[in-house]
């Protein structure tokens, strides 16, 4: 009986052994995961403040030249002035003329005039 007994005690110590040897590895695996899979989310996000702060600062900008031309008008002058003469003709055979109220009456057959 002794002899089982200690038989069942070496054997009892050898498996928690390495019970814990397998229990310490897969820890340090799943920390490991973790810390890279954290590191990963950190940069990415990092990653993406980055890019939302130079979006805002191409918005505004884009928004402080608008705000520093007087009207739509200087904006489109400005635009119209860096064209080519050529670029310019090419463009004005696109251009379509709109008649607002004409629309509106084609549209609504008049009923509109009377109000």
């Amino acid at each position: 009986m002794e002899v089982i007994k200690k038989r069942s005690s070496y054997e009892w110590n050898k498996a928690s052994i390495e019970f814990n040897t397998a229990r310490k590895a897969w820890f340090e695996k799943v920390e490991k995961y973790y810390e890279d899979q954290n590191a990963k989310w950190d940069k990415d996000y990092n990653d993406l403040l980055e890019r939302k702060a130079a979006w805002i600062e191409d918005i505004a900008n884009t928004t402080a030249v608008a705000g520093n031309t007087a009207s739509i008008g200087d904006l489109a002058a400005s635009a119209n002035a860096s064209l080519s003469q050529e670029t310019r003709e090419q463009i004005s055979a696109f251009e379509i003329n709109i008649n607002a109220q004409a629309l509106v009456e084609t549209m609504t057959g008049g009923i509109l005039e009377d109000m």
